[in-house]
């Protein structure tokens, strides 16, 4: 199920808007707030998207979020 609560700390401290990050990742701002209660909803893009967005390196991060 991943963990929305690591993921919201990230956009949070991140700076950027939910509604800016939903836009790149091409989904309605609900949809991504949907998305984010449940990671592993994320496409493969999707989540490439975000985390190039909010500068996510690290594969240990990656699946602690989305996995």
């Amino acid at each position: 199920m991943g963990n929305p609560q690591y993921l919201d700390e990230i956009i949070s401290l991140s700076g950027k808007k939910k509604g800016y990050l939903a836009e790149r990742i091409g989904v309605t701002r609900q949809t991504f707030t949907k998305k984010i209660k449940d990671p592993s909803s994320f496409t493969s893009l999707q989540a490439n998207i975000l985390c190039e967005e909010l500068n996510i390196t690290k594969l240990s991060d990656r699946q602690k979020i989305f996995c």
